[in-house]
């Protein structure tokens, strides 16, 4: 099977955020005592917006690192600051990449509303650290962040199954999967995800183009949140869950 360039180009960009002040971040961290000092810092340079000390939209999720369990995101606490110096940097060197990817994460949440889903204003942060990664087992990947909401993965099932009988487009190579997992250092079943979110946008736009319905409403009309996933992939960070009280964002420790 031919490779599919549109997944390649995407599966670059796996975990992989654009940081492009991570030089300048990195430098004013080794400068200050913690997380908090850090990001007062990054104002002062007006590198992040000062609304970043105190906002009330946005939090993080502490994992509570055990080597003997493989998905460490399943102990976890939720705090209103910056949940650690390696956090800060992360988020702090692509401060522009973060706002854009949690405006994103909001349109999702606000298309799934409309599937009775949740439309949370909240973005939590999962900035995944060194001692998370090698929690996921001895290669060393980073722990699968893997989309946990039922009520989305209830709407990929809705928007392929609608879609069955349509003109069908090529499926993604598993080869080329297991490939991009192993370039991005992140588990297989988090390629996979791509994959899928990539080949839902693509059905769906057939169902577009043939004049599909559901619930005699046309698919033109419905609301698709498989464009902003797959730009949200593009900035290179991924979606973790949604629920009532948050859209969470996974982010790699840079």
């Amino acid at each position: 099977m031919i490779a599919d360039p549109e997944y390649a180009a995407l599966s670059a960009r796996i975990l992989r955020a654009a940081a492009p002040n991570l030089d300048e971040v990195r430098a004013t961290a080794r400068t200050c005592a913690d997380a908090r000092e850090l990001w007062e810092r990054l104002v002062a340079r007006e590198l992040i917006d000062a609304s970043w000390l105190e906002d009330p939209r946005r939090e993080f999720e502490v994992i509570e690192s055990d080597l003997s369990r493989r998905y460490p995101i399943d102990r976890s606490t939720v705090t209103s600051e910056v949940a650690s110096m390696e956090a800060a940097i992360t988020l702090g060197a692509d401060a522009e990449g973060v706002t854009t990817a949690e405006s994103l994460a909001r349109e999702i949440a606000a298309g799934l509303a409309s599937w009775r889903g949740h439309q949370p204003d909240r973005v939590r942060w999962w900035v995944a650290s060194d001692v998370a990664s090698k929690a996921a087992g001895a290669a060393g990947e980073l722990s699968p962040l893997v989309t946990r909401s039922p009520t989305l993965r209830a709407y990929y099932a809705l928007a392929i199954a609608e879609t069955g009988q349509s003109r069908r487009t090529a499926r993604i190579d598993v080869a080329q999967v297991s490939a991009a997992a192993a370039a991005a250092r992140c588990s297989l079943g988090l390629a996979q995800q791509l994959a899928t979110d990539l080949e839902s946008q693509r059905q769906w736009q057939i169902a577009v183009e043939d004049g599909w319905r559901y619930n005699r409403v046309e698919f033109s009309r419905l609301s698709c949140p498989f464009r902003a996933l797959l730009a949200l992939w593009e900035r290179g960070y991924v979606l973790v869950d949604i629920d009532a009280k948050a859209v969470t964002l996974g982010a790699r420790t840079l």
